[in-house]
């Protein structure tokens, strides 16, 4: 959903589609028989283009795809890199200048004017090792850092954390490390909170201690974090910041805080329950148009 609330996109038949919700009109974007399409996403700063997912219906493997766009009219249909395909989803920078996203599982970036590049882990005192993940980037809302999502099994027990690379210190924060369980796929990405202080994210670890969704502080200061809902769930909890970063929506299954919607709010971190059906989880939040 766009963030005025007035247009909505979505997947049908491998296509994706944008409608108005005042008029109800719909238009299919993509309209590619030999391609398809998923995962849909605004481009923050860029109003006549979104980005998401693509792969030709020949393609085999565990992989989402790779990094693409197109216009709102249509036009411009592009795929971004076709060299290996993505386990997770591309994040674009909020100056619209670069899109991080992985290739096969290693960090990529890709820019407008030069093109796909590696994101560079010996530059943060890491080696690369192809067995080790870095997949799900998300952004800081200044750009100046980037989290992935960083994974592997080097010594027979799999290990995940959350990285998060200041790229002007070019320095690295480690964040949350876990034993994961096995699941098809890839974590989502976390979501940072508007004022950059925060991380929300799911964690699917095997103790149950340190599984379900959590918030954690990463702007420098002492660390904090706190549990949210402590329950092991392969249900995404959506969880999406208030624009002004004073509430954190999620939603839960019966075996965690209660099955619905929830709302945190920042600081105390304390739960009030909304009063929507059991199923119901958070899409957007959105500024009504008047």
């Amino acid at each position: 959903m766009s963030s005025d609330g007035a247009r909505v996109l979505y997947t049908e038949e491998n296509d994706i589609w944008l409608a108005d919700i005042a008029t109800g009109e719909r238009r299919n974007l993509t309209q590619t028989p030999d391609r398809v399409e998923c995962c849909a996403q605004w481009w923050p700063g860029q109003s006549d283009a979104i980005l998401f997912n693509s792969w030709t219906e020949e393609s085999v493997g565990p992989n989402n795809g790779f990094p693409t766009v197109v216009h709102l009219d249509g036009n411009g249909y592009k795929v971004l890199d076709e060299n290996q395909g993505a386990y997770g989803l591309p994040a674009p920078s909020p100056d619209d200048e670069t899109v991080a996203y992985d290739q096969a599982g290693q960090p990529w970036l890709y820019r407008p004017g030069t093109g796909p590049e590696p994101f560079d882990l010996t530059l943060y005192g890491l080696s690369s090792q192809p067995q080790v993940r870095v997949v799900s980037p998300a952004w800081s809302p200044d750009g100046r850092r980037l989290a992935w999502i960083i994974g592997g099994c080097p010594q027979d027990e799999c290990r995940s954390d959350i990285g998060v690379f200041d790229l002007e210190a070019q320095t690295v924060q480690f964040v949350h490390p876990y034993n994961p369980v096995g699941r098809g796929g890839q974590p989502p990405a976390p979501i940072w909170s508007p004022d950059g202080r925060w991380l929300a994210f799911n964690a699917l670890a095997m103790n149950a201690d340190n599984a379900g969704l959590w918030v954690v502080r990463v702007d420098g200061q002492q660390e904090e974090k706190y549990h949210l809902d402590a329950v092991f769930s392969r249900a995404e909890p959506h969880p999406i910041w208030s624009p002004d970063g004073q509430w954190l929506a999620f939603s839960s299954t019966p075996q965690g805080v209660g099955a619905g919607l929830w709302l945190a709010e920042a600081g105390t971190w304390g739960l009030q329950p909304l009063d929507l059906p059991a199923d119901a989880y958070p899409l957007a939040w959105v500024s009504p148009r008047p």
